[in-house]
């Protein structure tokens, strides 16, 4: 259930506060501006008579003409109204867009660059979309070294950078966009990371361990371009291990909906800290690393790719669909499981009754651990007495 709370300042906030002032050294690129320019690469430019170079005005004007359902959710087209009518950003150049999903090399990926006063570019990566193909790959981390929207991610960077070579680079993505930028600046050969201002990842997963740190050129002076930035209550950005430093910030929402970078609040050009990350990120984070640790890389594979065809042989194609119409069409997923082979079947039992039992004893640990001892409480009562 959604949260009731709300606060008077996210980014749509921050451009009425700031759109008027143009980038320049003085007024730099900021928190804020990362947050907004993440999420040009979900715009719908797929939608509208791309131009090879287009100001954010101009595709603006063509995407606010297309239905809002044509945007991934309905704070992109605020944003896109926003964004266009604010002097910081309406004259921002958009080239080399791109968006291509597979689904049957299990891909999804989508890309745009961003050129900025100062001869800086920013590289903006789509994160997952809708699709379940989008979510596939996104699981595909768990056992396998790389997944191909990283490896495009790597080709893309490599092929701006080639085709704009006097530019400064910065780049950022939020979800599973992050977990590629990140992915593509520690994978570059180190004469192209020197050029690398900042690397951004808002609420995107990490990396298996030992799986793609051969390929990864992580000196000192690389990671400490790299920054994640996770909500209080975050599950996507515990994902796996990250590299770079973190820091938590504050949602209005809960649960998953802190994902949603529209839920975090901002202050001036900052994306408001939180104290720490909440309880429920803690246990899933823990119950998550128990989880992959007790299954092996082939068990990983069969589970997911046995509820991926159960849930596609139940014709759906969307999060969306698959969230609003499971119920009518339970039918077709109990026909679907049960073209399963037997053992993979007993499998993907085994491990969501796993996944229920770890969840549950990490929780019951977890707030046991927290419960004060009786030496804790009976100082409270001396110090309270006093």
């Amino acid at each position: 259930m959604r949260s009731q709370r709300r606060f008077s300042e996210d980014i749509i906030d921050y451009i009425k506060w700031r759109g008027d002032i143009k980038i320049t050294e003085e007024y730099s690129i900021n928190e804020a501006d990362y947050l907004i320019l993440a999420r040009i690469a979900y715009f719908p430019f797929q939608h509208i008579a791309l131009a090879p170079r287009e100001s954010v005005k101009s595709f603006s004007d063509k995407m606010l003409a297309l239905r809002r359902n044509y945007f991934n959710i309905a704070g992109d087209h605020d944003l896109v109204v926003a964004i266009s009518q604010a002097p910081r950003y309406q004259n921002i150049i958009v080239t080399d867009y791109v968006n291509r999903s597979d689904r049957e090399v299990e891909k999804q990926f989508g890309a745009a660059t961003i050129h900025l006063p100062n001869n800086e570019i920013c590289v903006s990566y789509l994160g997952t979309d809708a699709t379940l193909v989008g979510w596939k790959e996104d699981f595909n981390m768990t056992f396998i070294p790389t997944i191909p929207s990283q490896e495009m991610a790597l080709e893309y960077l490599e092929r701006i950078a080639a085709k704009y070579p006097s530019h400064k680079i910065r780049i950022c993505g939020h979800s599973k966009g992050g977990n590629i930028a990140v992915f593509a600046a520690l994978s570059a050969k180190p004469e192209l990371q020197k050029r690398i201002i900042d690397v951004i990842n808002f609420d995107g997963p990490g990396f298996v361990p030992d799986f793609v740190r051969v390929k990864f050129h992580r000196s000192a002076e690389m990671l400490a371009k790299v920054h994640n930035y996770i909500p209080q209550g975050s599950m996507i950005g515990r994902l796996l291990q990250q590299d770079g430093d973190r820091t938590v910030v504050f949602s209005r929402e809960d649960g998953l909906y802190q994902h949603d970078i529209y839920s975090w609040q901002i202050s001036g050009t900052e994306i408001v800290r939180a104290a720490k990350t909440s309880d429920s990120s803690e246990i899933f984070n823990q119950a998550t690393i128990d989880l992959l640790k007790a299954r092996s890389l082939e068990e990983r594979r069969i589970f997911i790719n046995t509820v991926y065809d159960i849930i596609c042989g139940a014709d759906f194609s969307t999060m969306d669909d698959l969230r609003s119409s499971w119920l009518k069409k339970l039918p077709n997923l109990i026909k679907s499981y049960r073209d399963v082979k037997p053992e993979d079947r007993d499998l993907v039992l085994k491990i969501v009754r796993q996944i229920i039992s770890l969840y549950f004893g990490t929780r019951r640990q977890y707030l046991d651990n927290k419960k004060p001892t009786r030496r804790q409480k009976s100082r409270a009562i001396k110090a309270n007495k006093k």
